[in-house]
């Protein structure tokens, strides 16, 4: 599959643990990342995409982050909903939309996030349609 529209969409709603937050009861930066992260994990397995094969490895080579609107303890629930699509398919790039949204369906976040697959076995970049075809698993 070299076209991204034939990629399926994924949505993970993921607990905010207590120590998810910093002491101003502010959701930390780092785990908006860490919560993109799942969500592309989940996007990969509901594509039957097997990450954890020992030839290619998925590496963000570049990540936009917005923040629009706080994750704050005691106001907000402690869940984050975290969409995830795959918006376009370069020779060498993974480009991905992503949100969170807190449980209420507000946009908290927003980031583009550029994946790169890499080939472990000789260290470099390889085109992005071959790796997802080599990777993919059966039905």
């Amino acid at each position: 599959m070299s076209d991204a529209s034939a990629y399926a969409e994924s949505e993970i709603v993921l607990p905010i643990r207590p120590n998810d937050y910093d002491y101003a009861a502010y959701l930390n930066n780092a785990v908006y990342v860490e919560f993109l992260e799942a969500g592309r994990m989940d996007w990969a397995e509901r594509n039957r995409l097997d990450l954890f094969q020992s030839t290619f490895a998925p590496a963000v080579v570049r990540l936009e982050l917005d923040y629009l609107r706080a994750f704050i303890r005691g106001r907000d629930p402690a869940m984050a909903t975290v969409r995830t699509r795959l918006t376009e398919l370069k020779l060498a790039r993974l480009i991905f939309d992503q949100t969170l949204a807190n449980a209420k369906g507000e946009l908290c976040a927003r980031a583009v996030v550029h994946v790169v697959m890499l080939n472990l076995e000789i260290n470099k970049a390889v085109a992005a349609s071959e790796a997802l075809q080599r990777i993919r698993l059966p039905v």
